[in-house]
């Protein structure tokens, strides 16, 4: 089961941001209280299996940043996503994003991601911009 929500769809990102944000808090306090620091450990604690994985798919991070951090409205649920990305994996939500260009995610919001899947660049300096060697497709 899941929801689309479209990106120009501001009232509908909020809801949804919202809602996970208030979903990694509730399972938190729960996960604290089991003393499970992963939602494998607390499932094996608790023995209750009733909490599924959450995965939140974005398909164009950096177009949405580019929109939401014009306003202040729009910074809000940017930060909420940060907390989302910081904080949700531990307690199983999850995130996956497309993004086209990497330049205003140094830092903190490329670096929550763990696994990253780097695409042929036109330019080999793009490489570095996903930390990954300029030199990746030279031969040995």
């Amino acid at each position: 089961m899941g929801t689309i929500v479209s990106g120009d769809d501001s009232e509908g990102v909020e809801r949804l941001l919202r809602k996970l944000s208030s979903i990694i808090d509730e399972r938190t306090d729960r996960f604290t209280a089991a003393s499970a620091g992963t939602l494998s450990d607390y499932q094996r604690i608790s023995g209750h299996t009733n909490d599924h994985r959450i995965l939140l798919l974005l398909d164009g991070l950096g177009a949405m940043r580019s929109e939401y951090e014009k306003t202040v409205y729009g910074a809000a649920n940017l930060d909420i996503l940060q907390r989302i990305l910081t904080d949700g994996r531990s307690v199983g939500v999850h995130v996956a994003a497309t993004c086209d260009w990497t330049t205003p995610y140094r830092g903190n919001v490329l670096s929550a991601f763990l696994m990253k899947v780097v695409l042929r660049q036109s330019n080999m300096d793009d490489y570095i911009n996903f930390g990954v060697a300029k030199d990746v497709l030279s031969p040995c």
